[in-house]
């Protein structure tokens, strides 16, 4: 009787503890997750408007030589490729000020950064 409802507040107050400790385990991983997958999805949103940026430029190089994609490149463009962030870096060599704008008016996207100084170690 008494010695057994004693055994079962002790087992209750166990439970309650490991419940405790397991909700305090569970929450932090729960948040954590959540912001790899905003950071994921801001990731590829991105990414996606980069990649559409970079067709775009490729297409506007192609039409000012003969139409064909391999046919020019402007002596100023020394590459590009999608930082970890999923912005379109555009790789420039001695670009003028008008190539520069020239750039950002095909593209016409905010996800573009111009790395001036990786492009002069070229």
């Amino acid at each position: 009787g008494m010695k057994q409802a004693k055994v079962f507040k002790i087992m209750e107050y166990i439970i309650a503890a490991v419940l405790l400790v397991s909700l305090t385990l569970v929450v932090p991983t729960a948040a954590s997750q959540s912001t790899t997958v905003n950071e994921d999805h801001v990731f590829l949103s991105n990414q996606d408007a980069s990649n559409d940026a970079y067709n775009l430029l490729l297409h506007a190089f192609a039409t000012e030589g003969d139409g064909s994609l391999l046919s020019y490149f402007p002596d100023y463009y020394a590459g590009a490729y999608i930082d970890s962030d999923g912005y379109l870096v555009i790789l420039t060599k001695n670009a003028s000020e008008s190539d520069l704008k020239l750039i950002m008016d095909v593209c016409e996207n905010e996800n573009i950064s111009f790395n001036l100084q990786l492009a002069k170690l070229l």
